[in-house]
C-alpha cells in the first residue's frame, strides 16, 4: 500500500532570546479504507528532538475511499519531522537567529521529558549539532546564484524486543554467528560488525547466516526499526560471553587468576606474567 498523505498544522511560540516556550500541532494522516495509519509514531515523532515544557499534539486516523496505507521507513515521522521542522526555520528566521544555533538552545538531551512524557535516554542531538556547526560544509560562504543551505532534525524512537543471536568459534579462529533476525538491507552484516568489533577479529572472520525458528531461541519481528539495534545487541553481548569463557581458559591454561587475564586487539594476556600472550585465533 501507499504511505499516508498528512495535513499538519503547527504552531511555535518562543521568547525573543530563542528560547521555545509552547507549541501545537494537529495531524491528519490518511488511513485508507481501513484504520491503522501512522499517526501515533508521527505524533510521538512531533517535536521529539526539543526540550520544551509546553505542548499539546493531537493525531487523527483519516479515513478515505482509498487503498490501506502501509508502513514505510520510520512510519509517520517523516511527514510529522517536515512540519516541525519547516516552522523551526521560520521562528528562527523570525528572530534573526541561525537554524542550527536555534536548535542547539532548545535541543533534547538525555533526561528531558518529551511531550507524550516519555523521558529520553541518551540522546546525541546537541553533539550532532555541534559537529555540524564547527564543519568546513556549513561555514563556507554561499557563492553563485540558486543555492542554499539548510539544517533539519529528525527523531525515530528504536523499538528493542527479543532477539536470540549464537556465536560458536572454529578452531581457525573464525567465528559462526546465526541470528534469527531476517536479513533487511545488509543487517547480517551489520549484526557480525557489531561482533567483531567486541571480539577485535577481523570482520571477514565472521560468518553470519540467518536460520529459521527451529535452530535459535525466539525472535521477535524483522524490522528496519529494531533488527541492527537489537539483535545487533544480542550480538555483542554473545560476543562478550565468548571473551568470558576464552579467558577463563587462558586462565587455566596458564595457571594464573582470571582477574589478570586480559584482551586487547585481537590477543590474550595476562598481567601476571608480561611474557605470556596467544593470539584469539592461536586460542
Amino acid at each position: 500500500g501507499p504511505g499516508s498523505g498528512t495535513a499538519i498544522k503547527v504552531k511555535v511560540g518562543a521568547t525573543k532570546l530563542g528560547k521555545i516556550t509552547a507549541v501545537q500541532a494537529e495531524l491528519c494522516y490518511e488511513a485508507g479504507a481501513y484504520p491503522g495509519s501512522p499517526v501515533h509514531p508521527g505524533a510521538m515523532a512531533m517535536f521529539a528532538a526539543y526540550d520544551i515544557p509546553n505542548g499539546q499534539i493531537d493525531g487523527y486516523d483519516v479515513l478515505v475511499n482509498k487503498p490501506r496505507v502501509a508502513a514505510y521507513r520510520a512510519p509517520g515521522a517523516p511527514q510529522s519531522a517536515f512540519a516541525c521542522e519547516q516552522i523551526i526555520d521560520e521562528v528562527a528566521q523570525n528572530l534573526g537567529m541561525d537554524g542550527v544555533e536555534f536548535r542547539m538552545k532548545n535541543a533534547a538531551s538525555e533526561g528531558t521529558v518529551r511531550l507524550d512524557g516519555s523521558l529520553h535516554k541518551s540522546i546525541a542531538i546537541k553533539e550532532i549539532l555541534g559537529v555540524i556547526e564547527d564543519h568546513p560544509h556549513y561555514n563556507e560562504p554561499i557563492e553563485g546564484p540558486n543555492q542554499g543551505r539548510g539544517v533539519a532534525i529528525g527523531f525515530w524512537d528504536n523499538w528493542g524486543a527479543r532477539s536470540s543471536v549464537e556465536i560458536n568459534v572454529n578452531s581457525d579462529g573464525t567465528v559462526n554467528l546465526i541470528s534469527g533476525s531476517v536479513d533487511l538491507t545488509g543487517s547480517r552484516t551489520t549484526v557480525a560488525m557489531q561482533a567483531a568489533d567486541v571480539l577485535e577479529i577481523p570482520f571477514d572472520n565472521v560468518k553470519s547466516s540467518m536460520v529459521d525458528t527451529d535452530s535459535i531461541s525466539y525472535t521477535d519481528t524483522s524490522a528496519g526499526s529494531r533488527t541492527t539495534m537489537a539483535t545487533g545487541l544480542a550480538a555483542v553481548e554473545a560476543a562478550r560471553d565468548v571473551l568470558a569463557k576464552l579467558k577463563v581458559e587462558v586462565a587455566d591454561m596458564w595457571n594464573v587468576s582470571l582477574d589478570s587475564v586480559i584482551y586487547s586487539q585481537g590477543v590474550f594476556g595476562t598481567t601476571e606474567r608480561n611474557s605470556e600472550s596467544i593470539t584469539f585465533a592461536d586460542l
